[in-house]
């Protein structure tokens, strides 16, 4: 069996298809890797060996949640886990409505920006988008049982973080990340 993935778009979509259960399998695999190229060895050597090449874990693997600063954000972020993550999208709807009550304007509106309408390039939108996203993705990964050990932030990304550890209330964290970016706008 031989496979070349050509590009990032075609790993990760074979990455997605091999993680979805289509049976009722009691095994599961990870592969810890860095490149496209670690991952075609990788799953070769697999279909080579079959399970009975694999070893268990030696034991849980430490999760630590990242939460970016400024300048991590891209016209068209999020949009896809917007529109098909329930989980993500409630999320995002619950950030969503504290900050049209202290900002006056739609974080989901400025995720379904086109180019002409995004505001990505200002500091009091980017910073609160990125927040939004960074609490959304980790409610969306804790929903699918990955429980971090430690969750770290960098500049608007402690706020995010501070909030996925039950540090800050969603309102104070949303009020905090909020005044942020009206300061650093001015």
């Amino acid at each position: 069996f031989a496979f070349e993935l050509s590009n990032w778009n075609e790993t990760a979509a074979l990455c997605r298809a091999l993680s979805e259960r289509t049976g009722p399998g009691q095994h599961r695999v990870s592969l810890m890797l860095n490149a496209s190229e670690q991952l075609i060895d990788g799953l070769s050597a697999l279909l080579a060996g079959g399970l009975r090449s694999l070893q268990p874990a030696p034991q849980k693997p430490r999760l630590v949640f990242v939460c970016s600063g400024h300048g991590a954000q891209w016209l068209g972020m999020a949009r896809t886990l917007l529109l098909g993550e329930p989980v993500f999208r409630a999320a995002l709807e619950a950030v969503d409505r504290e900050v049209e009550l202290l900002a006056d304007w739609s974080v989901i509106d400025e995720l379904l920006a086109d180019s002409v309408r995004s505001r990505l390039d200002e500091a009091e939108v980017v910073q609160v988008v990125l927040f939004a996203v960074q609490v959304s993705l980790g409610a969306l990964w804790m929903s699918w049982g990955l429980e971090p050990d430690a969750i770290v932030g960098h500049s608007i990304g402690e706020i995010a973080a501070a909030h996925l550890a039950g540090i800050l209330s969603l309102q104070d964290a949303t009020r905090v990340v909020v005044e942020r970016g009206r300061i650093v706008a001015q």
